[in-house]
């Protein structure tokens, strides 16, 4: 019977049959009676068991009450978009993929049957769609059996997981005091003191649902997004010319627990490391940035430029995604935008002063010394001419 899992409210038919072993002397001595010997199910050992309520019935009835558990999610966005915008979420129970169909009649999520489990068209992938110009956007999944059900939100370009937040209208267990990163936990059976709500009701020899503490069906959780940049970087140009990007530029990204080194290469984009001695000694980063408020300052500024006093504060979130970038200038900061396939990258433009102007750079620092030599030029011929007229003049 431990097999037996109704979809729903099901009776059942019991019907018992015990069978006897072979008599012994000792158990003949006790069931025989004038020279006759009784034998529990004859000749065949074989007792079926009378109904006690009544006893010409030789079965049972038994009534399965199937209790169905149930998960809302809501998805909130921070900023709401133009267009439609979908987010995924994955379902385990036990640790292990839960397959899930989408059912229109149901109007919600339900348990994959053998057959679509095994065709694929259920899975553990939980889509929800958040209109456009809409802030939010809900499904449910019903008609879950008993069990310890996890959900969590799958990466999504430009947006990432703001907060996550267990509604008050949770009657089952969950992980409501000590969420994991952004995977909720949910046990259908259970209430909210993580105990089983189906008891022993000793009186009536039944087994009932107790919801002092909780019914243990319904698991409610919203998560909310927020407006992140994906994939961005820096780069190094000159502040006379966008254009001119440049190399060898060095700067410290710090937070209160993580410090980056990122330098410029030939097209002044900055590539970061964990530790930067020269361009044969360091450790490139190969996972994402941690999350955290970074300040941004320049080490060593490129050859021929002076090294900026500017500063930028940088909010790193989940997944190395940038939320925002400031200047301590109080400028706005200029962006640039490169496409490699279908990816495309934002890029902010640290700039840097150069210590002279370079007439291949279109400076014109070389005119003005020039206009400035030949006016001295012509002073001294006039001073000269005058020094002579007087010479002349004194004879």
């Amino acid at each position: 019977m431990e097999k037996i899992t109704p979809d729903d409210t099901t009776s059942y038919y019991l019907k018992v049959t015990y069978k006897t072993n072979e008599p012994t002397s000792e158990s003949k001595a006790n069931t025989t009676k004038d020279s006759i010997t009784y034998i529990s199910g004859g000749g065949t050992h074989s007792t079926v068991a009378v109904n006690k309520n009544d006893d010409t019935k030789n079965y049972g009835i038994y009534k399965i009450n199937v209790i169905k558990g149930e998960i809302k999610l809501t998805k909130q966005l921070a900023t709401s978009s133009t267009e439609d915008r979908q987010f995924t979420f994955t379902l385990k129970k036990y640790d292990t993929d839960y397959p899930v169909l989408w059912d229109a009649t149901l109007k919600a999520y339900r348990p994959g049957t053998a057959d679509e489990i095994t065709n694929g068209t259920a899975t553990s992938t939980i889509t929800v769609t958040v209109s456009a110009n809409k802030s939010s956007g809900e499904i449910a999944i019903k008609n879950l059996p008993r069990g310890n059900y996890k959900l969590s939100e799958n990466d999504q370009t430009d947006y990432a997981i703001e907060n996550v937040v267990i509604g008050d209208t949770t009657n089952c267990w969950s992980n409501n005091k000590n969420i994991t990163g952004d995977t909720v936990t949910f046990t259908m059976g259970n209430n909210t003191n993580n105990t089983n709500v189906i008891v022993k009701d000793d009186q009536n020899h039944t087994w009932k649902q107790d919801s002092t503490d909780g019914a243990g069906q319904l698991g409610v959780v919203t998560y909310t997004n927020e407006n992140v940049i994906s994939n961005w970087g820096i780069q190094k140009t000159s502040s006379t010319n966008s254009n001119l990007k440049l190399k060898g530029a060095r700067f410290e990204l710090k937070s209160a627990n993580n410090t980056y080194i990122g330098v410029s290469n030939q097209n002044g984009f900055v590539n970061w490391y964990t530790s930067y001695t020269d361009e044969n000694t360091n450790t490139p980063l190969m996972e994402k940035m941690q999350v955290g408020t970074y300040t941004l300052k320049e080490i060593y500024a490129p050859v021929g430029y002076a090294k900026s006093t500017e500063t930028w504060t940088v909010v790193i979130k989940k997944n190395g995604s940038l939320k925002s970038i400031t200047s301590s200038a109080g400028t706005t900061i200029k962006t640039n935008s490169q496409t490699a396939g279908t990816t495309t990258i934002t890029l902010y433009q640290f700039e840097n002063t150069p210590l002279y102007d370079l007439p291949s750079a279109g400076g014109n620092g070389i005119y003005l010394y020039m206009i400035g030599g030949i006016l001295l030029m012509f002073a001294a011929a006039w001073i000269l001419y005058k020094n002579k007229c007087r010479e002349v003049l004194e004879r």
